[in-house]
């Protein structure tokens, strides 16, 4: 930090480290600190080339943005695998021109992340490195609702597009889960179900195999009625009061699963709790990815 510092001419304390790599790994310093006045050097104005330059496995550079008046919002991230809450493998910057009180900047985030960042899974795997960064140069007036609005947008975008990023991934899912007691319940119905092997494997291959949304339901630790249950796969009815809808047809489901964008409603009772994750599918691909990602 304090060669960044010196490089940058501000303070050691103004400068805030974000890593990810082989964990367990040291970061190699000694051939990072020789090329420092380099990479300075190199700095761009456009966040594109920011974007570019911390990928890892990332397919595509994880940009968002939104105006909010005169004011901007700017959201950047890099994330493909290890993704699961909280915020994974995840690196994210949101900068902002607009003049926004610390504290108000904290609850924005800190209200955001739930519904993005943590709503989201591509292999149930946490690591060891994430960071959530937000900024504000406090030079534009802006309305303080519209600003609120605009930051939850780039977040949660910027969420979306690790997910559809998903190392190996060929199909972007949505999980509704709506009737829980409370959210929290409804948060660990849908996220088990989003991690559930079995459930991304199958949504791989088109399989019409709901059974395993079920047996993931069940599972989640949730104290709910079996016969309570409803699922709607594409709009199709699939599980009616916890058994095999009257409509059903394996052909039907199989061919609404081979979309690349799959949503999925899980009713589990009349509460009030409901909560959406977003996951991606399990393919021979990630394993490829993963199995050979020293060698």
């Amino acid at each position: 930090m304090e060669a960044v510092a010196r490089e940058l001419k501000v303070k050691p304390d103004e400068v805030i480290p974000m890593s990810t790599g082989t964990i367990g790994v040291h970061m190699p310093t000694e051939r990072i600190i020789p090329e420092i006045p380099r990479l300075v050097k190199g700095l761009a104005k456009d966040a594109e080339s920011f974007a570019r330059s911390i990928m890892t496995t990332d397919t595509f550079p994880k940009i968002a943005q939104r105006r909010v008046g005169e004011s901007s919002v700017l959201g950047i991230a890099k994330g493909a695998g290890m993704i699961a809450p909280n915020m994974a493998t995840t690196l994210a910057v949101v900068l902002t021109d607009a003049l926004i009180d610390k504290q108000e900047l904290d609850n924005i985030i800190k209200n955001t992340i739930g519904q993005t960042f943590n709503a989201i899974t591509v292999d149930g795997d946490m690591s060891t490195n994430d960071t959530l960064l937000a900024c504000s140069s406090g030079l534009v007036e802006a309305d303080p609702y519209e600003l609120r609005y605009a930051m939850t947008e780039v977040i949660g975008e910027l969420a979306h597009m690790i997910v559809r990023d998903g190392e190996g991934a060929t199909k972007f899912v949505t999980f509704k889960v709506a009737g829980a007691s409370n959210d929290r319940d409804a948060k660990v119905i849908a996220m088990t179900v989003a991690n559930s092997l079995l459930v991304k494997t199958a949504l791989f291959g088109a399989d019409p195999n709901w059974g395993r949304i079920m047996a993931a339901v069940g599972y989640a630790g949730v104290n709910i009625d079996p016969h309570e249950i409803s699922v709607r796969i594409q709009g199709l009815d699939v599980v009616e009061g916890g058994l095999q809808a009257r409509a059903f047809t394996e052909a039907s489901l199989r061919n609404a699963l081979l979309e690349k964008e799959i949503t999925i409603d899980i009713t589990v009772g009349a509460g009030q709790g409901r909560f959406t994750a977003w996951t991606t599918d399990l393919s021979c691909k990630y394993v490829e990815i993963n199995a050979q990602y020293r060698t």
